[in-house]
């Protein structure tokens, strides 16, 4: 065992005979011996992903002003919202109608381009554009989700919230799921993943 000064019985002993005494038994010089873990550092070893992250929520709470809270949710909210009207109108918009009931509209080369059924209400976007706006959707929509449910205060009011953001967030993932290109319908793509 050390002290405070990190010096162990062996460096504080004084006399020759009792030196000779603590060899006989096994001390170590205070350079020796390793520290042992204290309380806080055993129980920071055996804390698990979830705990650490339920820490890093409540500190960040803790040391939240009110005016930080209600700015950083008006923030948020106005992702998730920009992010949630992306979804509803995507870039270039959806098709208006199915391709079969105005073919007689449809030029010849956009009908041979076309190669696949067109319904309506569906992206006009490519395969390739739609996943990569889908994909930076999803993570903004799941950053501003999370910081909505980080910054709000618990308990009752957190509680009532929670359901309609979990809601908010199953309507933007049907939302993509209903424009997502009909080419994008045959592999292993969004829609495949959210049904």
């Amino acid at each position: 065992a050390k002290n405070l000064e990190k010096s162990t019985a062996l460096d504080i002993a004084g006399s020759a005979e009792i030196k000779n005494v603590l060899v006989r038994a096994g001390a170590k010089h205070g350079s020796s011996v390793t520290d042992s873990p204290t309380i806080a550092e055993k129980q920071k070893l055996n804390m698990t992903v979830a705990e650490k992250i339920m820490i890093f929520v409540i500190r960040i709470r803790r040391d939240i002003t009110e005016d930080q809270r209600q700015t950083f949710l008006i923030v948020a909210a106005l992702i998730a919202t920009a992010t949630y009207q992306s979804a509803l109108s995507p870039p270039g918009g959806v098709y208006q109608a199915n391709l079969e009931d105005n073919i007689s509209n449809v030029s010849i080369s956009s009908r041979t381009s076309a190669g696949t059924q067109r319904n309506a209400g569906t992206c006009v976007m490519s395969e390739g554009d739609f996943m990569t706006l889908s994909i930076m959707n999803s993570l903004s929509l799941l950053v501003s989700t999370v910081a909505i449910c980080i910054v709000t205060p618990s308990g009752i009011v957190g509680g009532v919230l929670l359901t309609p953001l979990i809601w908010f967030a199953y309507c933007y993932l049907y939302s993509l799921k209903v424009i997502v290109p009909n080419r994008t319908t045959k592999g292993c793509t969004l829609n495949n993943l959210i049904k």
